[in-house]
């Protein structure tokens, strides 16, 4: 991969842009294994998609075209996307909140993200937004890469993360006061995936956005911030370079007969006194991931390029 050096990062040597190796419908069955391995792997693949692809059709169209419109229910919501999930092939969880494993009741009440709370969060695959929903029914930020706030709906940030990064919003940027009070309407806390691409994990991007509008008085008065790590294994579900189509992702999902684990860890909120707070989550991320940043030479709008040549160095 030295024809991409260009995209490795000067301090770390980190790629963030390069799939991983069994990242491919190719690689994940059919590569540099003995013949009887690969002819199970398959026939395994094929019995996969015949009881998967069918069930995950019927429960994503009861999910979405039912469920999140017409059920207000939170429990129905993520009893529903935990399941869509295992369809998947998502069967292991690890979901942990900084502090909220202390026996004092009051103390775990204040430690949980509540409604108008942000999340910042690494970003990494379209199965991000299920996750999150799963675990929290959040709205969902993405910002453009040139830094300007976006809001998702559940869908949308699956299918943003199937996409290449954007370069400006279609619309006025809403402000955050806005988004904020939107969430407290519905009760929801807001997930913002501040790298505004998925990566392959091994690192993260400079955020596109690298600070809080009127962050001084804004941060604990109105809002608290907690940093996020979401990790998958094995890591080869994870999107850096867009899929053909969202079907074909999810061909590539379902035809997987082994499963994959997801673990979240969302640390305590941040004290920003005297600092920035986005940069404060960033770096939290990266100690409760244990990953390094890159510089800010690999942003997300250098992913364009990236993708540019790789398409080419593959065709």
């Amino acid at each position: 991969m030295e024809k991409f050096s260009q995209w490795r990062d000067k301090g770390t040597g980190i790629a963030p842009f390069l799939p991983h190796p069994s990242s491919t419908f190719a690689n994940t069955a059919l590569v540099s294994s003995p013949v009887p391995v690969r002819l199970g792997n398959v026939v395994l693949a094929v019995i996969s998609s015949i009881l998967k692809i069918p069930l995950a059709l019927a429960l994503g169209i009861l999910h979405f075209g039912i469920i999140l419109p017409i059920i207000p229910s939170y429990p129905v919501r993520r009893v529903s996307a935990r399941l869509l999930l295992t369809i998947l092939g998502v069967w292991y969880w690890n979901v942990s909140i900084d502090g909220a494993r202390r026996s004092v009741s009051r103390k775990n009440a204040l430690s949980s993200p509540k409604a108008g709370d942000i999340i910042i969060s690494n970003f990494l695959s379209p199965l991000d937004a299920l996750v999150y929903s799963a675990v929290l029914d959040p709205i969902f930020v993405i910002p453009t890469y040139t830094g300007e706030i976006m809001v998702y709906t559940l869908l949308g940030a699956i299918l943003a993360a199937l996409d290449l990064p954007v370069a400006a919003s279609s619309s006025t940027p809403p402000p955050l006061a806005d988004i904020q009070a939107k969430a407290l309407a519905s009760q929801k806390v807001i997930v913002f995936f501040n790298e505004a691409t998925p990566t392959n994990g091994r690192a993260l991007l400079p955020p596109a956005i690298d600070q809080v509008p009127d962050e001084a008085n804004y941060i604990g008065s109105k809002c608290r911030i907690f940093p996020s790590l979401i990790k998958y294994s094995p890591p080869d579900i994870t999107t850096p370079i867009p899929p053909r189509s969202a079907v074909h992702y999810l061909c590539r999902v379902v035809c997987r007969w082994k499963a994959w684990g997801v673990r979240v860890r969302i640390a305590e909120p941040l004290d920003v006194s005297g600092k920035n707070a986005i940069i404060s989550a960033f770096d939290e991320i990266c100690r409760i991931g244990r990953i390094k940043r890159v510089g800010q030479d690999l942003s997300a709008g250098s992913k364009l390029d990236f993708v540019k040549a790789w398409k080419k160095g593959r065709s």
